[in-house]
């Protein structure tokens, strides 16, 4: 192989060079590291969105629950919500309060016996409002987007 003698530095070298130097590999090390912080947070604030969006999905299947189960125990029921907490109960004796951290919140919907209600609305703060709407009759239940 032939070897150079560069005569500004006095340093050797192949014919050929090959590889990256330091400063090459800082810089691409210093790109992925701003790019990684750029966007690290970003995907959290999507997780949390989801989260709150999965509470709520879950709180409409709650709704349609205390519904099926005023039917088939053939007992009245109720979820209503305020400023401090959601609470599910119906006559049988089943109680559960969830605690909210957002003030805003309220609402009530009424289940018969046989499971069948006037409508109603739950209005949810939670990442904007939400409200979760129960049609009249056996209480159709769908999830919009609210106005603040």
């Amino acid at each position: 192989m032939k070897h150079v003698l560069n005569r500004g530095t006095g340093a050797h070298h192949r014919g050929n060079p090959r590889g990256f130097t330091l400063m090459e590999i800082l810089l691409v090390l210093m790109l992925i590291a701003l790019s990684a912080s750029l966007i690290i947070p970003t995907l959290g604030a999507g997780l949390d969105r989801i989260d709150r969006k999965r509470d709520l999905l879950s709180l409409a299947a709650a709704v349609d629950t205390l519904r099926d189960a005023c039917f088939s125990l053939r007992v009245a029921g109720r979820i209503s919500a305020d400023d401090s907490r959601i609470v599910i109960r119906h006559e049988a004796g089943f109680t559960r309060a969830f605690p909210l951290s957002n003030p805003g919140s309220s609402g009530t919907i009424r289940f018969n016996a046989l499971g069948m209600t006037r409508g109603g609305r739950l209005r949810i703060v939670l990442n904007g409002v939400w409200e979760i709407n129960v049609a009249p009759g056996m209480g159709r239940t769908s999830l919009e987007r609210g106005s603040p």
